[in-house]
């Protein structure tokens, strides 16, 4: 049978009678003729379907973790970009300050313009200057913000992958336990006329090789 016993649950019921099938009917190939119950193999088929159900959920939850990190990843590129293209502008003006600042100083040592005037350039000049540096700080930090992103895109795949793994390996275990679960069905092996019965509904079946007259309780 499975290499478990089971108890006999009932007779099939004969469609031409209307009746359990017992000695002197006619049974035909592979016509089911008695239901065991199998209480050890029901609860591990249920722990097996539990375990496929958990394994599903992980996968539902692990998309779900893909998605948000993939989204973060896109948020912090736009960031990184953004930044990168501030850090430009800052240059540009950094630039423009800096020249001011020469042309305005040459003025001053010229005798041309008033020192006043040089340290304002010289004021907004530094505060380009500061302006950058605010600026490459932001870069950094996007970068790193990118780059963990990566990292966790990558990882929260894996983990994708690995929670796709144990659904497969739970799916086999549930499929493996469920075909065992057929044999609790026992059909007529050929073409014939039932002449004996040994058995009746309570009885523990034992598997080929073993014997018992173990029943149910009432």
């Amino acid at each position: 049978m499975t290499g478990r016993g089971g108890y006999l649950l009932k007779f099939a019921i004969d469609d031409k009678t209307g009746k359990p099938i017992d000695i002197g009917d006619l049974v035909t190939k592979d016509q089911e003729l008695v239901w065991l119950d199998i209480p050890e193999m029901e609860k591990q088929l249920n722990q097996k379907q539990a375990a496929v159900s958990q394994a599903e959920a992980e996968i539902e939850q692990a998309q779900a973790i893909i998605d948000k990190a993939q989204a973060d990843r896109k948020s912090s590129e736009a960031s990184f970009d953004e930044a990168k293209a501030e850090r430009a502008e800052k240059l540009a003006q950094l630039e423009f300050r800096r020249t001011e600042y020469g042309r305005i100083k040459s003025l001053v040592d010229s005798k041309s313009v008033r020192q006043e005037l040089l340290d304002e350039v010289k004021y907004q000049r530094d505060a380009a200057e500061a302006s950058l540096e605010t600026v490459e700080a932001r870069i950094r930090t996007a970068e790193a913000n990118f780059n963990a992103a990566g990292a966790q895109v990558r990882k929260v795949k894996a983990d994708y992958k690995t929670a796709q793994a144990r659904l497969k390996a739970a799916q086999a275990d549930a499929y493996y336990v469920k075909t065992l679960m057929e044999y609790a069905v026992i059909k007529a092996p050929f073409d014939g006329i039932v002449t004996k019965r040994w058995v009746h509904p309570g009885d523990f079946i034992q598997p080929a090789g073993g014997t018992s007259d173990n029943r149910l309780p009432d």
